[in-house]
């Protein structure tokens, strides 16, 4: 409840100054005393069903707008068993799309690639795990467009963080434009016919961690 903030300002907030400018002032409902901390509960749009919203992230934000050393931001990404399962009901839908448009004679491309853009947004707003939520999606996208024959242009660009572009982004509309501003696909320079199997070459679960922790170091560029 922010009725004594400037709405309109707060709904145009780029920043958390600007965020923080729109709120500040606001008074417990005891009239005693500024709140020194704000949430914002997100909300997520549902691609299926217009009239569901989802629980997106919490931002709680704290300090003045006039002393940037003080700000301070943190996200709650808790979620309960209804939305972890509305989350899922997403995923499991755009999955089947995108899995009958990979066989079709004729594939779309960029109808494919959007609709992987759109299981990394749900799969990074539900944050499923306790860390690397962001990493996993983004290995999964690029999964996801081997196996259609198709691969990005470029790496994630410098100061730029894939969860951090869905969980702001307010609408999927804006987190794709944020995704197709950043990155490219194009037709995929290594067949997926010539890649080794997963199944033998990590045929345990053993070898899928040893794989997992090694380190960048360890990884050929060729």
């Amino acid at each position: 409840d922010y009725k004594g903030a400037d709405m309109d300002a707060l709904k145009k907030a780029q920043d958390c100054v600007e965020l923080l400018k729109a709120i500040e002032g606001k008074r417990d409902p005891a009239g005693k005393s500024k709140i020194p901390e704000h949430s914002f509960q997100l909300r997520v749009s549902s691609h299926f069903k217009s009239t569901r919203t989802l629980n997106g992230v919490k931002i709680l934000l704290s300090g003045s707008s006039a002393r940037l050393d003080s700000l301070s931001l943190s996200i709650d990404l808790s979620h309960g068993k209804k939305t972890a399962s509305n989350y899922a009901e997403e995923l499991e839908k755009l999955w089947i799309e995108f899995a009958r448009s990979a066989v079709k004679p004729e594939r779309d491309q960029n109808g494919l690639w959007n609709l992987a853009i759109l299981m990394v947004y749900y799969f990074v707003n539900l944050s499923p795990l306790t860390r690397g939520t962001a990493a996993a999606a983004f290995s999964a996208l690029i999964g996801m467009l081997a196996s259609v024959g198709l691969e990005l242009t470029d790496p994630i660009p410098s100061k730029k963080m894939i969860d951090m572009e869905a969980w702001l982004a307010l609408s999927v509309e804006k987190f794709q434009a944020a995704m197709n501003s950043m990155f490219e696909i194009k037709q995929s320079t290594t067949p997926l016919a010539s890649m080794p199997s997963i199944k033998e070459t990590l045929p345990t679960l053993r070898h899928a961690l040893e794989i997992l922790n090694l380190g960048a170091e360890n990884c050929s560029n060729k």
